[in-house]
């Protein structure tokens, strides 16, 4: 058929024809795209048909091209492209198959994401969990259509409707493939999300029992595994997460044929050599023998056999060669618009209507803004009766404070929580029925979904809360599980920028770095002004948690003040007008732009504070005098070891129930001169002790009843400059060293396994402690006036995740009145001064920190949960958490050892 067609036709008449064989590979004809053709006139009937009765997805797109080239229907495939939500197809006929900047993540998989979904293809069709919610979360946050999300559940077996998905999958856009990986994650199936964001293989490890009745025990094994793997937070203490955390493995999902089958995740070539490596030499079969058995709540399984098919390993290694070789260059730009797709879908979430938004009570308080200079530090005794009334609520109930705190934050809980991906694991877990969550689907405003949401879950029970708290941290909703769990008052702040011609892109620009800044799991990269900025915050009680665009123009934030005190201090920069110091400094750290604040609105803060409650420690008020310097503690077998440098002896210790010490044992340390730090190791029981006088590293082992069996070299290579022993949670043993400022690691065997160059900030590092749950490190460290160090915590690769920086020194790049603003709001703790030695707690989640002022107790963020006061204890220096008690090793001379337990 003839057409008359104008340049711009020809040209997307030339352009498709150009790219006409990646077309057949990318357009996506089922479902949307045919229907609108054929509502267009742009395909008849009969050609409809024809198109459709093609067998697979290729040939039917090849039918459907010749058709529209044959009848000069370009335009309107176009049309029908945009309007069946296939923008990156559309993108690549405009672009030619030349990406640009302006098509952002709307654009084909790249070969990075074709080869990582053909290479997994065949075991993530076994391992994809498509029932519990995932297909739900895909629709609900539009990934999927309705009439995708009804055909793929139309298909009857969990293996169909998996390959069902992943063939619609295969032409997704780059956008819709990462946001699928989130909705992974949402559904509790972060090994394979990780597996489409760092790429690598899921490789199938398959293994045969023996038994009475070995398909019954198959069974029973892969129900119990695969109960664990639902519910991930039971494999932080269940024996599956013990074990393959060890082995650096990743248990994706696990399945019933002819023998058992695991797929586990292997994301670079290291962890599949080690996984081949640990199958060939047998010891995956004794540690799958013992642990198949411990599932099991009768009779015992034999394994015989454990192996990899060898098309699966060659697989693999085909895969990790081209992966080495393949060409990195976006990369970096895809990854970094993948950290902006997450924002922009969260504040798409949040987004209210100007209805709404007028209900909120708001009073103008600032235009320009006058600065007194703030007051001085105050007293120790000031700071402990600020977090005194945070612990003040013993006579409320648990009930009674999840109330308040749901009530004092409903505004906050009501636009921020993001309810789309929470609700499938609220009902997986029971606490939302099928009437509820029908009903709550139903509402069209996200905002009354999240309010309802909230509401079913308070009248529930406080267990269904705390487990609420626990799907929004899996969820990636961790400022607003923090702000639910930990209570305060999250308070929303309005700021209206002066009008230029282009502040509406400027303020989403920010909104969307903020909002970064909000997501606790995010890799956000700060400049090191932004970490003190956000100290300052923290040591005056602020967090910021939440961010949008307001729809009347301007940006909303929601400042978190974690006790009365913080909202007294947001109310007087109000009211004295400082207020918009803070906010200008913080949105020129995040954006570097420097705007005009023309007005700030102030959200109502007529509340009754209530927090958690806190555990507050009493020491004893006699300590036991050692009389000998003490350097170093530990405790072994509920007793308390402490090396002494004055006379090189090691002595072992007992607590009493009156809070008092009994000395069991005391020996000399033959050949050890110059004994400094100590750790204790549980699983070799033994004592590790750094010798001063020669550099190296010393073992004792304990044995029965705490007898002290003589030293011996462990680590005899020179370490200078030593300033920390501790042992980590796969027993290696950790050395901290000063000048060069480095983290060593050593097997248990003396081998060095890590060596971790400290950021250039770490100048005096003092002690290290390795997070139990994600392997990070937390180091404390010294510095000079007026910046004397803080506390940190880093990845294992030395990235920065939280930090608490001390000191009142300015902050370069700020004026000298917001420097004298963010000093006003973290004056009260300016007394603590150098943080030191700390120990984690029992549970591990939070940290006790020796400082000049007190026992400071930070969270997994670092931030100021509460001050114990050592009134009457000098000097505290070393501190270890025990059973209840609290050990602390202080005086002017090092030699007090006193006990503290729970108030």
């Amino acid at each position: 058929m003839a057409s008359n067609v104008t340049e711009g036709d020809m040209a997307v008449e030339t352009k498709m024809a150009a790219q006409r064989k990646k077309l057949q590979e990318i357009l996506e004809p089922n479902f949307e795209l045919l229907p609108k053709l054929v509502s267009s006139g742009a395909l008849t009937h009969d050609e409809n048909e024809d198109v459709e009765s093609e067998r697979t997805t290729s040939r039917k797109s090849n039918a459907l091209l010749d058709i529209i080239f044959e009848n000069g229907k370009q335009e309107e495939l176009m049309t029908a492209l945009r309007d069946s939500d296939q923008i990156h197809v559309v993108n690549w006929i405009e672009g030619n198959g030349v990406y640009k900047d302006e098509f952002g993540l709307d654009w084909p998989q790249t070969e990075r994401e074709v080869e990582i979904l053909r290479r997994n293809f065949e075991p993530l069709t076994t391992s994809l969990d498509t029932v519990h919610g995932f297909l739900d979360i895909l629709f609900s946050n539009f990934i999927i259509s309705k009439l995708q999300l009804d055909f793929v559940n139309s298909k009857k077996t969990s293996f169909d409707r998996a390959k069902a998905f992943l063939d619609i999958m295969r032409r997704f856009s780059i956008k819709k493939y990462f946001q699928t990986a989130e909705c992974l994650k949402v559904s509790n199936q972060n090994d394979i999300a990780e597996i489409l964001i760092k790429g690598g293989v899921l490789m199938a490890v398959h293994s045969t029992q023996q038994a009475q009745n070995t398909e019954e025990v198959d069974v029973e094994i892969v129900q119990e595994m695969t109960r664990l793997l639902r519910e991930r937070n039971a494999l932080d203490t269940a024996h599956l997460g013990r074990l393959f955390a060890r082995l650096l493995l990743k248990v994706a999902a696990v399945q019933q044929g002819k023998s058992i089958v695991l797929y586990i995740c292997c994301y670079e070539r290291k962890e599949f050599e080690h996984l081949c490596t640990i199958v060939d030499n047998d010891e995956m079969k004794k540690i799958l023998d013992w642990f198949f058995s411990a599932l099991l709540r009768n009779g015992q399984a034999q394994v015989l056999l454990v192996e990899i098919a060898k098309d699966d390993a060659e697989n693999a290694r085909r895969w990790f060669e081209w992966e080495e070789l393949r060409d990195k260059t976006f990369d970096e730009h895809f990854q970094k618009l993948h950290s902006q797709l997450r924002l922009e879908t969260e504040l798409m979430d949040l987004t209210v209507t100007k209805e709404e938004e007028t209900k909120s009570r708001t009073i103008e308080v600032c235009s320009e803004m006058e600065i007194e200079q703030s007051s001085g530090p105050e007293s120790v005794k000031k700071c402990e009766a600020e977090f005194e009334e945070r612990g003040s609520q013993a006579r409320m109930t648990d009930k009674e404070i999840v109330a308040a705190i749901v009530r004092n934050n409903s505004d906050f809980l009501r636009e921020c929580i993001r309810p789309a991906s929470i609700i499938p694991k609220l009902s997986s877990l029971g606490i939302l029925s099928d009437d509820s969550r029908r009903y709550i689907r139903s509402m069209k405003n996200k905002n009354d979904k999240s309010a309802e949401l909230v509401n079913v879950v308070r009248a529930s029970s406080v267990e269904n809360y705390y487990k609420f708290i626990r799907c929004l941290r899996e969820t990636g909703q961790n400022a607003v599980a923090n702000v639910a769990e930990k209570g305060g008052v999250a308070v929303k702040v309005k700021i209206v920028h002066n009008p230029i011609s282009n502040i509406a892109e400027i303020e989403r620009q920010l909104v969307m770095q903020l909002a970064l800044l909000c997501d606790r799991g995010q890799d956000y990269s700060k400049t090191e002004e932004l970490w003190r900025f956000l100290s300052r915050l923290k040591m005056g009680g602020m967090e910021v948690v939440g961010v949008r665009e307001d729809t009347a123009g301007g940006v909303l934030v929601w400042l978190w003040c974690r006790s009365s005190k913080a909202v007294a201090k947001l109310e007087t920069l109000s009211r004295e007008e400082k207020l918009g110091d803070v906010f200008s400094a913080l949105f020129r750290l995040v954006s570097e732009v420097d705007l005009k604040i023309e007005s700030i609105y102030l959200d109502s803060t007529d509340v009754d504070f209530v927090s958690h409650r806190l555990c507050k420690w009493s020491f004893q008020p006699s300590p036991t005098n050692v009389g000998r310097k003490i350097t170093g503690m530990a405790m072994l077998d509920e007793r308390i070891f402490i090396v002494c440098q004055d006379d090189n002896t090691l002595m072992s210790f007992s607590c009493n129930d009156d809070r008092t010490c009994t000395k069991d044992k005391e020996e000399p340390l033959k050949d050890i001169k110059a004994p400094m730090h100590m750790a204790a190791s549980v699983e070799t029981r033994c004592l590790y002790i750094a010798d001063g006088s020669n550099n190296i590293v010393w073992k004792v082992g304990i044995g029965p009843q705490g007898k002290i069996d003589d030293p011996e070299i462990w680590l005899d290579r020179s370490i200078h400059q030593i300033s920390s022993l501790s042992v980590g949670r796969k027993d290696d043993v950790l050395v901290l060293r000063r000048k060069p400022s480095v983290l060593e690691g050593y097997h248990v065997d003396a081998k060095l396994d890590v060596t971790l160059e400290l950021p250039e900030q770490i100048v005096d590092p003092l002690h290290v402690v390795e997070a139990s749950s994600s392997g990070d490190f937390i180091i404390s460290y010294g510095g000079a006036e007026p910046n004397p160090g803080g506390i940190c915590r880093i990845t294992r690769e030395g990235r920065w995740v939280f930090r608490l920086d001390l000191g009142s020194g300015p902050i370069g790049t700020l004026s000298p009145e917001e420097n004298s603003v963010l000093l006003s709001v973290s004056e009260d703790l300016e007394f603590l001064k150098v943080l030191g030695n700390f120990t984690f707690d029992d549970d591990g989640d939070l940290l006790y920190v020796c400082s000049e002022g007190g026992i400071v107790v930070l969270d997994s963020e670092l931030s100021i949960e509460n001050v114990n006061s050592t009134r009457g204890l000098e000097k505290p220096h070393r501190i270890q958490c025990a059973t209840d008690v609290l050990l602390l090793i202080h005086g002017a001379g090092q030699n007090l050892l006193s006990v503290a337990i729970k108030e």
